[in-house]
């Protein structure tokens, strides 16, 4: 993972963070919105 800051000032380095993020929790998230949905939302 980038060990940039949380504000980058580049927009190359803001993509760079925003991608690598994404790529490392978005699909996370998506089982968890998954799992509340079947699960625990009637």
């Amino acid at each position: 993972m980038c060990e940039n800051v949380a504000h980058a000032y580049k927009q190359g380095v803001a993509e760079t963070i925003v991608s690598e993020t994404k790529e490392k929790y978005y699909s996370m998230f998506i089982e968890l919105k998954n799992e509340l949905e079947n699960n625990w939302i009637d």
